[in-house]
């Protein structure tokens, strides 16, 4: 009687269960599934503004209103699709980039983060000196220009320490073992920093004691994009550097939108292979060891001093030499 009732059922398409869909920008129902997590990510305020589809804006008042987001589920999907191909969380890549003029930027720790987890390297390491006060010159933008369709500019001299910072590290052998080969970013400095514009920007963090931390980041990110562009999935620049090299302003949905055209950043000649370590690799263990030769000078805020004309920033420190085991003898009588 049960087999009777369970044949009649089928038949009438009662018992016909639905397949679990899942999320396919290019199907109809997995499309729909898409639209239907971004919205539901949509209404969190645990994401990121970009993400929201309302966010809060304060006037001069104080009085809170909120503006919708147009873009946000276009943004959630984008989001889903990036996530799907850096083989992330959905919640991880929305933390960790930013929409910046059209495009995700991966922020500087995020980046750090991928290259250490890659296991093509030993985890970043960062090589800092002082190359003494310096004179630098900066534009800084002032009004607009009718007749030349563009803003005025004033030349501005600053004295600054010149801070130096390199990001390298040991590549890996197949059996995960640091190699003789030593790959660096190119040196970023202070004055790039106030030559690029970075330094001059509203609200930049390069004028006061976080200039340590962004010379760090930017040292990674130059790092990620010339030796580890897949990692980060060719998305270029970090998002803080994105906001240092163009002018960006905050836009109520969470975004930034662009003031001016985009200013590709100066190159610098190499600067070496071995950076001023003073670090030697074991072959047999694939330990890394520090030479007792190599002792640290004094520290100004964290970074080597070094009197102006002792080093020309171009050419870094060798390794120590190794000490040679000797074997002793011993007579047995």
């Amino acid at each position: 009687m049960q087999q009777t009732t369970q044949l009649t059922a089928l038949k009438t398409n009662q018992l016909v269960s639905t397949p679990d869909v899942k999320v396919d920008f290019f199907s109809k129902s997995g499309f729909e599934l898409a639209c239907r997590i971004s919205r539901a990510f949509a209404t969190s305020n645990a994401v990121p503004e970009p993400f929201r589809q309302f966010n809060e804006k304060k006037d001069k008042q104080g009085n809170i209103t909120l503006v919708e987001n147009p873009s946000a589920i276009g943004n959630c999907l984008v989001a889903m699709e990036v996530a799907n191909s850096v083989g992330l969380s959905v919640i991880s890549v929305m933390q960790n980039a930013d929409v910046i003029q059209g495009q995700l930027r991966w922020s500087a720790k995020y980046q750090i983060a991928a290259v250490n987890a890659s296991r093509r390297f030993t985890p970043l390491k960062f090589k800092r000196q002082n190359l003494g006060l310096i004179k630098a010159k900066y534009k800084e933008k002032t009004d607009w220009n009718n007749q030349l369709r563009k803003f005025n500019y004033v030349e501005h001299d600053v004295e600054i320490e010149n801070l130096e910072c390199i990001a390298w590290a040991y590549e890996l052998d197949e059996n995960m073992r640091p190699t003789k080969e030593i790959v660096q970013s190119i040196p970023v400095t202070m004055q790039m920093a106030v030559e690029e514009g970075w330094y001059a920007k509203d609200g930049s963090k390069w004028q006061g004691a976080m200039r340590l931390q962004m010379l760090q980041y930017r040292a990674a990110s130059f790092f990620a994009s010339i030796y580890a562009p897949d990692v980060i999935m060719g998305m270029g620049r970090s998002s803080e550097e994105a906001r240092d090299i163009i002018d960006v302003t905050p836009q109520s949905d969470g975004s930034y939108s662009a003031n001016v055209n985009l200013q590709d950043l100066k190159s610098t000649h190499d600067v070496g292979n071995i950076p001023a370590t003073g670090e030697s690799v074991d072959q047999e263990t694939g330990e890394i060891s520090t030479a007792s030769q190599n002792t640290e000078q004094a520290v100004s805020e964290g970074f080597r001093n070094e009197a102006p004309g002792e080093s020309s920033g171009a050419v870094l420190e060798q390794p120590a030499p190794q000490p040679t085991r000797q074997r002793k003898q011993i007579d047995l009588g």
